[in-house]
């Protein structure tokens, strides 16, 4: 168990489950070949001749040994600028699936460019609102230029379509068991930045407080930094009790 310490009414104790949630690679090559191996490696296909956005085929697949779910697209559609010719997402990724992804990777030539990932903080505790209400108030992403935003039962630092970084946070139900999400989400900008490729996927050597900050409001140095403020504005000079 861990703790929170802090102003705000956070729970004092919580469980952590820290894991990559899901990832993208581009890669340059169609991947006929790839979708070949796929099938021999025990994924089965569950859904196929799909479109979404730039890309004009699609196909889901799932392995039940790994416990994993990839989706690839490709064929570009025509009348976008230069989509990479398909896209592979693997869903829950684990240490297995990752392996035999690299290892096909590696048979059919292709080198992939790692081009997102969401990262999963689980939180389990007794107070899911109080330990939600702490994180909403106390984490802020590094250089934000845009309000934090909701929609629903999701909170945003910033718009993940249109940041290279962000954060959301929800609740989620597995069965009988609740727990609170904190998902870091890293774009192909900030991840080539940082050096993290693919299959360098590892999540405790990261140092997110290159992205983010948990900040601690202190209502001293917030009287403080008002007061100097409002003495730039009137010369210096402190108001009377008359003026207030």
């Amino acid at each position: 168990m861990r703790s929170l310490s802090g102003s705000g009414s956070a729970p004092r104790e919580f469980g952590l489950r820290v894991s990559v949630d899901l990832f993208k690679c581009s890669i340059s090559i169609y991947p006929e070949q790839f979708i070949t191996l796929l099938k021999e490696a025990d994924y089965k296909c569950v859904k196929d001749r799909i479109a979404k956005g730039k890309y004009e085929c699609g196909a889901v697949f799932k392995s039940d040994d790994l416990k994993s779910r990839l989706t690839i697209f490709y064929k570009p559609r025509r009348g976008y600028h230069y989509p990479p010719p398909a896209m592979i997402t693997l869903d829950d990724p684990n240490k297995e699936a990752i392996e035999l992804l690299h290892s096909l990777f590696r048979y059919c030539h292709m080198k992939p460019k790692l081009s997102y990932v969401e990262i999963a903080f689980d939180f389990f505790t007794n107070d899911l609102s109080g330990l939600e209400d702490w994180l909403r108030a106390h984490v802020f992403l590094k250089h934000q230029r845009q309000e934090a935003m909701r929609q629903e039962e999701t909170s945003y630092t910033t718009n993940l379509y249109k940041s290279v970084k962000g954060t959301r946070q929800y609740k989620k139900n597995i069965g009988n068991n609740g727990f609170l999400r904190f998902e870091p989400v890293l774009k192909r900008p900030i991840l080539r930045k940082k050096g993290i490729e693919f299959p360098a996927l590892n999540v405790e050597s990261l140092d997110f407080s290159v992205f983010f900050d948990f900040r601690n409001f202190n209502r001293g140095r917030f009287y403080e930094h008002d007061y100097k403020k409002h003495a730039n504005h009137t010369g210096g000079q402190k108001e009377s009790d008359d003026d207030v």
